[in-house]
Order: C-alpha cells, then structure tokens, then sequence
C-alpha cells in the first residue's frame, strides 16, 4: 500500500519487463504507424497550413496512444513513460520522413524507401542545399539555412507535443499496488460556486478540504470548483480527490468550455474525508432578508 503520509499520489515507479515491453511496443507502433500517414499527408497537400494542423493533430493523437500504452504495460515510472513519450515522438518523424521521401522521389523515378535513419538524414541535407522551395508571401525560392530551420521547428513541435500529451495523460491517474490495477471508480460531484478568496485553493493544495465544506451548490457564471472523488474498485483503501477551479473565456453564446485554472490533482484522502466530500452537495444559500414593511 502507498504511504499515507504523502499529501499526493505519488506514482511507486515500478514496472515489470513486459509491463516496458508493451509500453514500447505501443508508443514505437502509434509513431510509425502515424508518422507515415503525416508524410504522406504533406507530400499530397501543399497548403502549409493544412498541414500544421494535421501536424498537431498526429502529434496530439500519438501522446494519447503513449499514454493508453503505459496504461497497458502498467508502468509508474515518470522516466520512462516519459522516454516513451520521447521515442514516440522521434519514431514519428522519422516515418514521416522516410515516406515523404519515397513519394517525393517517384516524382523523378523509381521510389526510394529507404529506412536507415543516417541514409534519411544525408536525403534531408541534399534536398535542403539543392532544392528550390517556394513558400506563400515570398517571391523568391529558398534553401539551405532556412529549410534546416523550419524542418528543425517541425521536429521539435511534434517530438514535444508527443511528450507533453503523453505525460499530461498519465498526471492524474493512480495505481493501487495492493491490487495490481489501475484506479478507475471516478466519481464527479455536483459544481460548486468558485470562493472569494482564493486562498481556499491554496489550503486545499496543502490538503485542508474544510473550505469546500463552505461553498454554496454553483449557480451561474464563468468559474466553478469541480471535485472528482477516486477510489480503488477492488481494495477500496486508497483514496484520492482532483479539486480545481474552472474557468472559460467570456462569450456572448456560453458555449466556451470550462477549463481548469488551478487546484490539486490526485490529493490523498482518508475515509472520512472521502465519504464526507461524497454526501456533500454545496451549503444552501442564505435567503435573502425580507423587506421592511
């Protein structure tokens, strides 16, 4: 069992060799297997900004793909989901390469595939000194310095965006060593109305939960406390709670999505404390006084 003492879930970081195996196995897979797809995306299309949303999109959906990996492989290990994230990432780019190329190179004759990375890199380095690019809002063609510059924004976009995706994915889940399994009973209470002092997050931070005790059920408005309630399904010992104030951006329709802006994931809690926040529905509104005849 995890120690109690600890104000946050902390992951153990144990794994098992098939546990890495898996992990590896998937986020390699999601890099490749999309990272293809994204060199042929930018071979086919030449709208530069079509393909920076595609881009982002790949790069977004292999995170994901990481971080479920590491959630099969039953890894707790920030470094090393987080090397899967990277890798992940580096896979992608590669692929991405090594089939922009082979359609890019049909163009001129027979295709050439060739997956040795230090073979992509000479390709890379030829084509950004010999070729002439064309890019929107420039009148004269480019090579050289430029391309190494764009194509090295490129990589580093989508290597990070990999990493923080997969390690943002893994940030609030918990496993439950007794039981071998991940935490997965999820419980989202009703909206609170947000304090008027933030100070009540910063105590919840430190794990004094008696100011939510305080707050009245949310009515309207642009910001709210949401508190999730996490308990082992098998075990039922550990428990934890995410509390965090969520806010959107003021729009006439009122359709923005409420994002969090501060609060604490993953904060232990006892029993008590847990069955306490469950029964808890927001402190009725003091009515409002009558008025004097």
């Amino acid at each position: 069992m995890e120690d109690s003492d600890n104000v946050y879930y902390d992951p153990s970081g144990r794994f098992s060799l098939s546990g890495l195996l898996i992990m590896f196995s998937v986020a390699l897979g999601a890099g490749v297997l999309l990272g293809g797809v994204y060199g042929v995306l930018v071979y086919l299309s030449p709208v530069g900004i079509l393909n920076l949303f595609a881009m982002c999109w790949m790069a977004w959906l292999v995170g994901k793909i990481v971080g479920r990996g590491t959630l099969l492989g039953k890894v707790r290990n920030r470094w090393l989901y987080g090397l899967g994230g990277l890798l992940a990432g580096l896979a992608t780019i590669w692929a991405a390469w090594v089939c922009w190329a082979y359609f890019f190179s049909s163009d001129f004759g027979p295709g050439v595939l060739d997956l040795n990375p230090v073979a992509i890199w000479n390709y890379i380095v030829y084509i950004a000194e010999n070729a002439e690019w064309r890019f929107f809002g420039f009148d004269q063609p480019v090579n050289g310095i430029p391309m190494y510059i764009l194509w090295g924004l490129e990589a580093s976009l989508v290597v990070g965006v990999v990493y923080v995706v997969s390690m943002l994915y893994m940030s609030d889940k918990l496993f439950c060593e007794r039981c071998n399994c991940w935490v997965t009973e999820r419980i989202k209470l009703p909206r609170l109305d947000p304090p008027q002092d933030e100070s009540m997050i910063e105590a919840v931070q430190n794990r004094d939960i008696s100011g939510i005790l305080t707050l009245p059920a949310y009515t309207t408005g642009d910001k709210h406390i949401q508190v999730e309630l996490l308990k082992c399904q098998k075990c039922q010992e550990l428990y934890a709670a995410h509390v965090f104030l969520m806010a959107r951006p003021k729009r006439k329709d009122d359709k923005a999505k409420f994002m969090p802006v501060r609060g604490a994931a993953n904060l232990r809690l006892t029993l008590e404390e847990y069955q306490t926040l469950l029964e808890f529905k927001g402190v009725a509104p003091t009515p409002a006084p009558s008025p004097a005849v």
